[in-house]
């Protein structure tokens, strides 16, 4: 397994992954690179940006221990979903009750998945990073410059206030239009859906 690991991206995905190599490597050098993240707003229903969390990402903040830390009248549990093209010609639904747990019967708890708040969410896994006993080098807000894949294996970062470091694996959690990525060299897809769409709190 790698001693050193960089994490860059201090968003939702770059968070969790900062907390489970917390829990999961706790003797490795952990090296955390990233902008400023949001601070939730301090009345409820105040952040638009929100989540779809599957049972499965409930089950991976339970065993992190960030779950609990989420205030219970900001999760909103649903047990049904319909999804439909941008024609309008063709529509799936989702339901609670064609869902059974792992070992075949129904469970009268089991949710299709929690809409939560962004910022709640990023919260609470800060809150786990801080009080986790394996420490990490944070520098947060700072700014990667460049990298330089070593012949030894491993990488060399260079972050623009000067500071370099020398990593393992180095894991790239800054978004959809990673620069580390494209660094890398690694390709990718997208395209237009020429979509707009609108998020309310009700």
């Amino acid at each position: 397994m790698p001693d050193r690991i960089a994490v860059v991206g201090t968003g939702l995905i770059g968070s969790t992954l900062v907390c489970a190599l917390q829990k999961s490597l706790p003797k490795a050098e952990i090296f955390w690179i990233g902008g400023t993240t949001t601070k939730p707003q301090p009345q409820p229903g105040q952040d638009s940006r929100v989540i779809a969390c599957a049972p499965s990402s409930k089950r991976l903040f339970d065993e992190l221990g960030v779950w609990k830390k989420l205030p219970e009248h900001r999760i909103g549990p649903y047990n049904q979903m319909r999804v439909w093209d941008y024609e309008g010609t063709g529509q799936v639904d989702f339901c609670v009750e064609e869902l059974v747990d792992p070992v075949g019967s129904e469970s009268p708890d089991l949710q299709l998945g929690y809409i939560v708040e962004n910022a709640i969410l990023l919260e609470a896994i800060q809150s786990r990073i801080e009080q986790c006993p394996a420490q990490i080098e944070r520098h947060v807000p700072a700014t990667l410059e460049r990298i330089q894949q070593l012949e030894k294996g491993g990488v060399h970062l260079f972050l623009q206030d000067g500071i370099e470091l020398e990593v393992d694996l180095v894991c790239a959690a800054d978004g959809a239009n990673s620069q580390l990525r494209e660094w890398a060299g690694l390709s990718s897809r997208q395209w237009s859906c020429q979509q707009r769409a609108l998020t309310a709190v009700v």
